[in-house]
């Protein structure tokens, strides 16, 4: 066996240096593409970003902002030059807020829709109404990685188109009042705001006399009585009063937050008493008269349909007692009960401001108990 020296080491020759040169232009071959992708892909996202009409806010898992684009700078009037990233969502919430983009109420809401969000880790749609006028739809999903998405549409017009063609389908053309469209939801917010002392009233309204203004002076006419009437009825109600032609010459006055019974009874009252002057048609002077039927409750044991029934009761009394009386039904404890403002027959015909002038004993309970 030949011996072999221990100082006999591998040689690294030229092929040795070559594969280390090699290894290291690869791997800077590599980097360099990499970056180069890299940059591409941002220049890309960048012309996505600008070109997309929505605003777009990306948040990592701590809810801090990492990206946004121009756009969701310029809805919320955030000067293009800022840069929001490394901001908290409820930083941004808490500057907008502060800025007054948002009503009080709405910021409340905004922020319960966001923190349910977050606790069910699920996509979120909420509307938002700034004070300005805007109105932004914003759109959240969560990411893989425990981030947020959100997007940021300015949806003002079409918010405006779609409520004017909601205003149209609820409003009567000829009186510009409410139709019976808006009834049903109108009662049953009314009735969810009832507790004792401050109740809810749905009055009844149908005009006595109008058929035979129209047989003797034909539609037109009778149009213009309507119109009047429209014009009365807001006169002699509150803003909050919401009054709905339902058809013909029938209208409703909804009233929520009335106070007692007796507040219900005196808006009737005051109604009434806008029919006590005539009307004007084409020069020619006409009177016409109202019968109206109360149903008020302040209990909230009551529904919707029993409201309308009472009240439409309430209002066929009153037609038969004749011109000037009013009947008021009162969900109590124990019931409906029925209320007539006009004892006997000395008081049909009467002008609502004479029965106010009525003795106390002249106004007595009658049916239900």
């Amino acid at each position: 066996m030949l011996p072999v020296s221990k100082n006999c080491r591998p040689s690294s020759g030229p092929a040795t240096k070559n594969k280390k040169q090699s290894t290291g232009d690869i791997m800077e071959g590599l980097k360099r593409q990499l970056l180069t992708e890299l940059a591409r892909q941002n220049s890309v996202l960048e012309v996505v970003m600008a070109c997309v009409a929505q605003g777009i806010a990306l948040y990592d898992r701590k809810l801090n902002l990492v990206l946004h684009n121009e756009k969701y700078l310029s809805i919320y009037d955030v000067p293009q030059e800022t840069s929001l990233v490394g901001t908290s969502k409820l930083d941004m919430l808490s500057m907008r807020s502060d800025r007054g983009a948002y009503s009080e109420k709405h910021f409340r809401t905004y922020l319960q829709q966001i923190h349910a969000m977050l606790s069910r880790r699920e996509p979120m749609r909420a509307v938002c109404e700034l004070t300005n006028g805007k109105v932004i739809e914003v759109n959240a999903a969560p990411m893989e990685d425990g981030g947020w998405l959100c997007t940021h549409h300015d949806i003002t017009t079409q918010h405006k188109l779609q409520k004017t063609i909601e205003h149209i389908a609820c409003t009567d053309e000829l009186t510009g009042l409410y139709n019976r469209r808006v009834l049903e939801k109108t009662c049953l917010d009314a009735l969810s705001d009832c507790k004792p002392g401050c109740g809810t009233a749905v009055a009844l309204l149908d005009l006595n006399g109008f058929k035979q203004i129209n047989d003797a002076y034909g539609h037109f006419a009778g149009d213009l009585i309507l119109k009047q009437v429209a014009s009365r009825l807001r006169a002699g109600t509150r803003r909050e009063d919401t009054i709905i032609r339902l058809g013909g010459d029938e209208f409703a006055v909804i009233q929520p937050r009335i106070g007692t019974a007796a507040d219900a009874e005196d808006a009737a009252r005051g109604i009434m008493e806008r029919f006590q002057e005539e009307f004007e048609v084409d020069g020619r002077h006409v009177f016409v008269g109202s019968s109206i039927g109360i149903s008020y409750c302040d209990t909230g044991k009551t529904d919707l349909q029993h409201m309308l029934v009472e009240a439409d009761k309430a209002l066929y009394r009153s037609k038969e007692s004749g011109e000037g009386s009013l009947y008021l039904v009162r969900f109590g404890a124990n019931g409906p009960a029925i209320k007539l403002l006009a004892q006997d027959d000395a008081g049909a015909g009467m002008p609502a401001a004479a029965i106010r002038a009525m003795p106390a004993e002249a106004v007595v309970w009658n049916g239900y108990t």
